[in-house]
């Protein structure tokens, strides 16, 4: 719990039961936490509207996902929702404006299923991001297509899956580390929307011709320049024509050397320009 007086440096205090923090600014208002139990904390707002609204979204959004995940290989979704809202107006004996009003925020949970991550369109993301908190009920940047997926910067994508460079090969665009890799299927104004592809085990490498590549739907303007990727939105997602083959015998009519004339390109990724 951090102590806030506005001419003292902040202090930090273990977390117990009836432990209070108090924040005063002149100009915005007066805001005290109370630990009331390990469930519980009371949040007392004290100013304008605004400034009530703002501190119960910030709470809300904190409370959502600020919290360890019990799930180490799922994801679980949190979701605020406003249960108890009472508004007590000012008595027309006194003449005052102040308006009091209290509510009660709880969260709900729901987990995701093994193998649900990767049916429902948009969420071949969920392998990168394993024992997660998914926040929901807040807005996001408008896109074309609803449910698409898990915007990302391009940086924060080549660490996760551990890559150092996207790679044109023919008329594909992809960032490959070992036994993953995300292959770009669709452009969308200043939108691009990549699939992560598995090996299926992380001791076997994955190939820059791997079959699930085939089945991939990809419409990528002709000529799309690499450098284009820097200034563009990315989402990860799960595309709908893909074709799923682990585990499956799959016959090979030809061999998986790429052809003459295809060549190999590549952009590495640079801090300063992501």
């Amino acid at each position: 719990m951090l102590i806030l007086p506005l001419d003292h440096p902040p202090q930090r205090r273990a977390f117990e039961p009836g432990l209070l923090a108090t924040s005063f600014d002149a100009t915005a208002g007066i805001l005290t936490a109370r630990i009331v139990s390990s469930s519980l904390t009371t949040v007392e707002a004290t100013g304008s509207p605004y400034f009530v609204s703002e501190i119960a979204e910030q709470i809300s959004w904190l409370a959502t996902t600020i919290r360890s995940c019990p799930k180490t290989q799922s994801s679980i979704s949190c979701e605020p929702r406003v249960e108890i809202l009472d508004i007590f107006l000012p008595n027309e004996e006194h003449a005052t404006t102040e308006v009091v009003g209290s509510c009660k925020i709880s969260f709900d949970f729901h987990e995701i299923e093994d193998g649900e991550e990767t049916s429902v369109p948009g969420s071949c993301w969920t392998a990168l991001l394993p024992g997660s908190i998914l926040a929901r009920g807040y807005p996001i940047l408008r896109r074309t297509e609803p449910n698409s997926g898990l915007e990302i910067p391009l940086g924060a994508m080549a660490f996760l899956i551990r890559s150092r460079q996207v790679v044109k090969w023919g008329e594909r665009i992809l960032m490959k580390a070992f036994n993953s890799m995300l292959a770009v299927t669709r452009v969308a104004g200043n939108v691009v929307f990549w699939h992560l592809l598995s090996s299926g085990s992380p001791t076997e490498r994955i190939s820059y011709v791997d079959l699930q590549l085939d089945g991939l739907d990809m419409k990528i303007p002709d000529g799309y320049p690499l450098r284009a990727l820097e200034g563009s939105r990315h989402i990860i997602g799960w595309c709908a024509n893909a074709k799923e083959f682990c585990g499956e015998s799959v016959p090979i009519l030809y061999t998986l050397l790429p052809n003459s004339e295809r060549r190999f390109r590549s952009t590495y990724i640079d801090s300063s320009c992501v």
